[in-house]
């Protein structure tokens, strides 16, 4: 059953706390004087608007945060469609533009090879976030430096050949409408609230309202500048990696800190917590919950100006319901190389180093990566590609998942005011036993999707836009053979 409420008293005490370290942070922040400004969230353009710009001001990623090849949307794309991130002081370290905070906000759409926290939506489109106009002409409602954008957007869409269960696919209209406030705090912090209330045509799933915040705030103290992002989802989709409508709950932290040691070098600190609370059965096999607490270090070293270099190192405990409890050391090198303000590349990549702590599975060493790039063909097309390896706990009762995937896409602005945007991409997820055997209880999955949607932007604060998704899922196990896809429309308005 869906639950009626936030249940566990985590999310209270978390956002208590983040309020109280707000309010002290912005102390601190009107106390000290920065050399660098930092900068304000702002949308550039629409959703799907070229633009690849250079910048020099460092980004402090949370710690051990894999990027999906899919996600190039939320990282090499985000340069131009996403909310960018309030960025850290400069210290002299050249990185990628700022992309968006990947925590548990609501599920991906489409292959995701990244383990996204929240897991992948069978569901393509979906209300996007406050995109539309903020920033355009600031809000009626600002009082100091006190300032809410509320944002409203409603979509319609029609999926055909969704999995509600193993071997069993409906076909469904689903009606989604998310009222929501954005709520900015001077420069440094911001907080958003977004429930996504939900209709199904098709009786086999279930209607219902989810829930997505999320709190971002930086500043910065003498030689030292500080991050802190704390997000939370309560979701019901129908899930790529379970096959099934799987009602969930994700709380995410994230808490960066990095400080420049002379002209050349400089260390990037982060420490991340990731719960997910999952109900339910898929396949007739049981889900597991998962906690995980990861820590990731950084020493970077300016070789060029717009080229620099890093090594890493990081730990991580992932606790989980059923199974056996896993400690992993991660091992890093990292580059990024900004050579205009048409290319883009960011590039890790090292070794995994895990052991389950309650069996007699032997170590587990695999190949991690991420590969993100941006090129600005022209003035109104640019690219994008992504890839990555990432290793963590699956849904799935004793098992351990290690997703590889490629994406790749295309955004072009077409007549000066619609805005087209291609992608696909490639996963393939290989489950391994964490007990007793290296079999796992869920068979491998592999994914291949496409997606296609046109927007546009109207009246300075509004915009539009259709979407097309398709994808092909492949598994061991017959009743997780399917193919969903959906077409719909969107529209949504920002204050």
């Amino acid at each position: 059953m869906r639950k009626a409420e936030i249940k566990r008293p985590v999310l209270a005490i978390l956002l208590l706390a983040a309020g109280l370290v707000c309010s002290a942070a912005q102390e601190a922040t009107n106390a000290v004087t920065s050399p660098a400004q930092v900068a304000t969230n702002k949308v550039t353009a629409p959703v799907g608007t070229p633009s690849v710009k250079a910048v020099d001001k460092p980004v402090l990623e949370p710690a051990n945060q894999q990027i999906a090849p899919d996600q190039a949307a939320s990282r090499a794309e985000s340069m131009s469609r996403q909310l960018r991130e309030p960025e850290l002081p400069s210290q002299g370290v050249v990185t990628t533009p700022a992309a968006a905070e990947p925590g548990p906000v609501a599920p991906t759409t489409g292959a995701s090879a990244g383990a996204p926290l929240a897991g992948t939506s069978q569901l393509g489109g979906g209300p996007p976030t406050a995109a539309y106009g903020l920033g355009a002409s600031g809000t009626p409602f600002r009082w100091g430096r006190l300032a809410l954008h509320p944002h409203f957007s409603y979509s319609t869409s029609y999926g055909n050949g969704l999995s509600y269960s193993a071997g069993e696919q409906a076909n469904t209209w689903i009606q989604q409408f998310s009222p929501g406030i954005l709520v900015s705090l001077g420069d440094h912090w911001t907080l958003d609230y977004t429930p996504t209330l939900r209709w199904y045509s098709d009786s086999h799933f279930t209607d219902g309202v989810d829930h997505s915040g999320f709190l971002q705030g930086q500043t910065t103290f003498g030689d030292w500048n500080f991050g802190l992002s704390q997000g939370f989802s309560m979701t019901s989709d129908p899930l790529i990696e379970t096959g099934a409508q799987t009602d969930q709950e994700t709380y995410s932290t994230s808490i960066r800190a990095g400080r420049s040691l002379g002209s050349k070098f400089s260390m990037d600190l982060g420490l991340a917590q990731n719960l997910r609370f999952v109900d339910g059965n898929s396949s007739n096999q049981s889900l597991t919950d998962t906690k995980s607490w990861s820590t990731m270090n950084w020493l970077d070293y300016l070789y060029a100006q717009r080229l620099s270099f890093g090594l890493g190192a990081g730990f991580t405990y992932d606790n989980v319901t059923t199974g056996s409890d896993m400690t992993s050391e991660q091992v890093q090198a990292r580059a990024r190389w900004i050579p205009g303000n048409r290319l883009s590349l960011s590039l890790s990549g090292g070794l995994d180093i895990r052991q389950f702590v309650d069996s007699n599975v032997s170590e587990m060493i695999s190949p991690i990566f991420s590969l993100s790039a941006a090129y600005k063909l022209f003035e109104p097309t640019s690219l994008f590609a992504s890839a990555s390896s990432s290793v963590a706990p699956s849904y799935y009762s004793d098992s351990v998942s290690e997703m590889t995937g490629f994406s790749a896409g295309v955004n072009q602005r077409i007549l000066g005011r619609l805005y087209l945007s291609l992608n696909g991409g490639y996963t393939i997820n290989n489950y391994s036993g964490t007990v007793g055997s290296i079999q796992g209880t869920a068979s491998d999955q592999q994914t291949y999707s496409f997606g296609i949607s046109l927007s546009i932007s109207f009246l300075k604060r509004a915009g539009a836009s259709i979407f097309y998704n398709k994808s092909f899922n492949k598994s061991d196990s017959p009743g997780n053979n399917y193919s969903p896809q959906t077409v719909g429309a969107q529209v949504s308005y920002t204050f």
